[in-house]
């Protein structure tokens, strides 16, 4: 992969096309020009970053980040998920 994107110009790796191969079949192709791609040394410390602020708004609920997976734990009570589902929107928006 070759080629550069706004933010990260002239850094070989990001930006330009990428393909899928499994085994001898190759998809066609498709332009990237944003984000970081998987196994960058960069993908971490981004993560990171974006998701620094984000922290839990009802105390029966945690968020939980590893790598660069986040998960939504809540403590539900008389089958009130409210607060739960509340906190899964305000993430995924």
């Amino acid at each position: 992969m070759s080629g550069s994107s706004p933010m990260f110009e002239g850094a070989d790796g990001f930006g330009g096309t990428e393909s899928v191969r499994i085994g001898n079949s190759i998809s066609s192709t498709t332009t990237l020009s944003t984000g970081a791609p998987q196994g960058c040394v960069l993908s971490p410390p981004l993560f990171t970053l974006l998701t620094h602020g984000c922290a839990a708004m009802h105390s029966s609920n945690h968020i939980i980040k590893f790598a660069d997976d986040t998960t939504v734990v809540g403590l539900n009570s008389k089958n009130e998920e409210y607060a739960y589902r509340e906190e899964v929107q305000r993430l995924t928006a």
